[in-house]
């Protein structure tokens, strides 16, 4: 990959026009998926948690190389002989114990007992899944999109793999800096001169909307004009939560159009905010889930909002016990937003 303009450099095209302020991938599609949501991730400074979906205890994240999934499984199953060791050791010093010093101090030995074997059992669950991943990874079929049709296809991981990408992290933004843009995908595939961005979807609910057509259009372009002259980009990689489907996203010329447009949109609503001019107020149905509007408790000198280095006075609603509650969007544009959870706890302002 070719060296590429530090993430807080202000360019301008060859024709000397300058395209301010600077955005990201992140903030752009929050610009196409709602005005008001754009402008609260970009006066707020917000980027995309580079992390994937929350991991819980027993939960797994899949790895996404034959040799990284091959090392995990040696070190998952080390780890689980140590743990179920020190839960059979952990036993027999509870039994001593217990004939030694009474029941009360054996019952110390049995909490150590559970805290190896529940280890243990974490590992064992992860040596299961690690294996079956390895048979799915052996198991792969060669099969990849078809470049040249323009419709979303399906896709599984191990196809590609078995096609012949190679699969690297994403070690730095990538940048273009006549358009003053950037982001960092998930992932890449390469294989020779194409390379291929992969986003992974935190939250797949069985659509795609537009935002996420502008954003695998971005990290496309963004390949094009980060990895050096000669380098190919048909399409990109959505991956869905910690599956390893998804569907790629074929990078049209049209898409490549929605994407300039969707910058230059969002940029002249930061324009129209310098001038006192907001967007309307959007449809119910964006606002219904959109973390921008969802109401928090209102904790003096703590949850207030700041937006573009200046803090946002309270837009305060209240429930029926005149508990105070606000959100992001509604202190920003100063009024209710249309939130689930509000028509829930039957928010209301005063008038």
């Amino acid at each position: 990959m070719t060296s590429t303009t530090p993430p807080n450099t202000i360019a301008s095209t060859p024709d000397g026009e300058i395209h301010e302020p600077r955005l990201g991938v992140y903030v752009l599609t929050e610009f196409v998926f709602c005005p008001r949501a754009g402008l609260c991730a970009h006066e707020t400074r917000r980027e995309e948690e580079e992390e994937g979906p929350p991991l819980s205890f027993f939960s797994f994240n899949p790895l996404y190389s034959l040799p990284e999934i091959e090392a995990s499984l040696q070190q998952a199953v080390n780890e689980m002989t140590w743990y179920l060791g020190g839960a059979a050791l952990s036993a027999v010093l509870a039994v001593i114990l217990s004939l030694w010093f009474g029941k009360l101090i054996g019952v110390a030995g049995a909490f150590g007992m559970l805290w190896f074997f529940a280890f243990a059992l974490q590992r064992g669950i992860d040596v299961l899944r690690l294996n079956k991943q390895r048979k799915d990874a052996l198991a792969g079929k060669h099969k990849e999109p078809n470049p040249n049709l323009p419709d979303v296809q399906d896709v599984h991981w191990w196809d590609l793999l078995q096609a012949g990408f190679e699969s690297h992290p994403v070690q730095d933004p990538l940048v273009d800096s006549e358009l003053n843009f950037w982001g960092k995908p998930f992932r890449y595939l390469r294989r020779g001169n194409v390379v291929i961005p992969v986003w992974r979807m935190p939250h797949y609910d069985g659509r795609l909307h537009p935002q996420n057509f502008v954003r695998m259009a971005a990290y496309c372009h963004l390949v094009q004009k980060s990895f050096g002259t000669g380098v190919e980009c048909p399409f990109g990689i959505i991956l869905f939560g910690h599956s390893l489907d998804g569907v790629a996203i074929p990078f049209t010329p049209q898409r490549r159009s929605d994407f300039v447009e969707s910058i230059r949109s969002a940029r002249t609503a930061i324009a129209k905010i310098k001038e006192r001019e907001e967007p309307p107020a959007p449809d119910r149905s964006l606002c219904a889930r959109c973390p921008y509007g969802k109401p928090m408790v209102h904790v003096p000198n703590e949850s207030e909002h700041v937006c573009a280095g200046k803090p946002l006075p309270v837009k305060s609603a209240y429930d029926a016990n005149r508990k105070c509650f606000h959100s992001l969007c509604g202190d920003r544009f100063r009024w209710l937003p249309l939130h689930e959870d509000v028509e829930k706890m039957d928010l209301r302002t005063e008038s």
